[in-house]
């Protein structure tokens, strides 16, 4: 059975139990945490097998995240998906969802097992402003690589700040932004890490590693499991020198 939140069923215990120590469940609950339900972009859904809670979805615009367990009933939750309106749906892919897309994009899911770092370098840290990070992250545009139109990205990324639901942390040199990193979700046990960008003009000088070196010593300081996803030929030896290896797979389906 699946069943929305509203006001007569709060998921909120439900979320934060299934979700923890799952990337995919991580991106659900930390979107309930800073989005009321009530929002008309936004909604929330949990399936309930037995009286246990086995598996969660979470819809921001026409977008869908969705936690799947070896408990989940896969025909049910594609049977709801396939009338729910996604345009994209983004999930394990150990888990075949029947959902009919045109395409299909895979990548690794990849979780940092390692200690924190000592970092050498002594680069002058900021917090930069939503544009000045959307404008190097369209700098750094690359295959397979799309930046949403900026209000999009303003209106979510300002937002999730307010709630503490991601963070950034930049590079400057001569007042410009170098290099940013930043983590797409955060819970109170997991982060899911984000961009990452060095600008073009300063590639190979190490601001990519220090930035996520500086990123995952924070996250790590608060007992967060970290991971990330990446297409399978974008950087993984990169984050695998950095402590970073395969804990699983991603899929998301397009429509």
């Amino acid at each position: 059975m699946i069943k929305i939140a509203d006001k007569d069923f709060d998921i909120s215990m439900l979320l934060k139990t299934i979700s923890k120590g799952n990337p995919f469940g991580s991106r659900i609950y930390s979107l309930y945490n800073c989005y009321d339900y009530n929002l008309p972009f936004v909604d929330f859904w949990v399936q309930i097998k037995n009286n246990i809670c086995v598996s969660a979805v979470g819809r921001l615009g026409t977008q869908f995240i969705v936690q799947l367990t070896d408990l989940s009933d896969l025909e049910e939750i594609s049977s709801f998906l396939r009338v729910a309106g996604a345009t994209s749906i983004l999930c394990d892919n150990k888990y075949k969802l029947d959902v009919f897309q045109k395409s299909l994009k895979t990548g690794a899911v990849l979780k940092f097992y390692g200690s924190p770092y000592e970092i050498e370098e002594n680069y002058s840290l900021c917090v930069p402003t939503v544009k000045e990070a959307y404008e190097l992250l369209v700098l750094c545009k690359e295959e397979g690589f799309e930046a949403p139109d900026f209000e999009s990205f303003n209106l979510d990324v300002s937002h999730k700040l307010r709630h503490n639901a991601v963070r950034m942390i930049g590079l400057k040199e001569e007042n410009e932004l170098k290099a940013v990193a930043m983590t797409v979700a955060e819970t109170d046990t997991d982060a899911v890490l984000g961009a990452v960008a060095s600008h073009p003009d300063c590639r190979n000088k190490g601001y990519g590693s220090f930035m996520v070196k500086t990123l995952t010593n924070s996250l790590l300081e608060e007992n967060k499991n970290i991971y990330l996803h990446r297409a399978i030929d974008k950087n993984i030896s990169f984050y695998s020198n950095l402590g970073y290896k395969v804990f699983g797979k991603w899929c998301e389906y397009y429509f």
